[in-house]
């Protein structure tokens, strides 16, 4: 899902008209690489190209454009963050009820109404739905690319929680990963001024 990154900086530049330097292309490309770097263990193992792939490619780029037709509506106030938070959720509910509905007809009717499984449904819903407005609200004040920049470091998080909690082991790959991360977004979001590509 790192891919964001470069579908952010296409799409600020295609849709959004939004300025990009050299620098902020190389050190995206730096940054990318240092999390395949920690992901991959420096194993560098490719992955072949298959269906899931090229869902998950699809699903990067299709986030990263509702991300971008998104921002002006925002820049013009023409809606606000809990209103998109709202009609994102009620149609991703709509189309995931749906479908559970047509693979999961009438027989597990009784696992969604199960208090565990409504209470757990519950409690991930909320956290998504207040993780996305805290997203649109970041999207009021800084571009698309910027924003997305900033969260990329989230894998070398989950990997410093996992040694912490979950007694994974931390390699000198999530180390060196770590270091490029940070150094390329502290990197990205300081541009020089007046360095832009045409």
């Amino acid at each position: 899902m790192k891919t964001t990154i470069f579908f952010s900086l296409l799409f600020d530049w295609l849709i959004l008209r939004e300025k990009i330097t050299l620098r902020q292309v190389i050190f995206s490309i730096i940054l990318f690489f240092g999390l395949f770097l920690a992901v991959t263990e420096g194993s560098f193992t490719l992955l072949e190209l298959n269906l899931g792939i090229i869902v998950l490619l699809s699903v990067s780029g299709i986030w990263m454009f509702t991300h971008a037709i998104s921002k002006p509506m925002l820049d013009r106030k023409e809606i606000t963050s809990i209103q998109l938070v709202c009609i994102r959720n009620f149609i991703s509910s709509f189309f995931l009820i749906s479908t559970y509905f047509i693979f999961f007809p009438i027989k597990n009717i009784e696992l969604l109404l199960n208090p565990s499984t409504m209470f757990w449904g519950i409690l991930m819903g909320s956290i998504y739905g207040i993780g996305l407005y805290l997203w649109y609200k970041t999207l009021e004040n800084i571009n698309v690319s910027k924003a997305t920049i900033l969260i990329s470091g989230n894998l070398i998080f989950t990997a410093i929680f996992a040694s912490l909690l979950l007694s994974e082991i931390f390699t000198v790959f999530h180390l060196i990963g770590t270091i490029l991360v940070i150094i390329s977004i502290f990197l990205i979001v300081n541009p020089i001024k007046n360095e832009k590509l045409p």
